[in-house]
């Protein structure tokens, strides 16, 4: 999906956002490095929050409630 947004943006900067920049493991199995944790506060035009089973408990994450604020 990335990718084919740099297709039609070639300056769009990707990164992902972690609760810190540990490596994570996803619902899938894939671990990914975050570029920045939550309280570095990068500056974004816009952002997405990827869904799936594995988003449930984060409907409680406080932390990440006060980062999206």
């Amino acid at each position: 999906m990335f990718s084919v947004a740099r297709r039609f943006d070639p300056e769009l900067h990707i990164f992902l956002i972690g609760k810190t920049l540990r490596p994570t493991q996803t619902q899938a199995g894939f671990t990914v490095l975050p570029n920045y944790g939550f309280s570095d506060h990068p500056s974004m035009d816009a952002f997405l929050i990827p869904g799936g089973f594995g988003t449930r408990q984060e409907l409680h994450n406080g932390n990440l409630h006060h980062f999206i604020h």
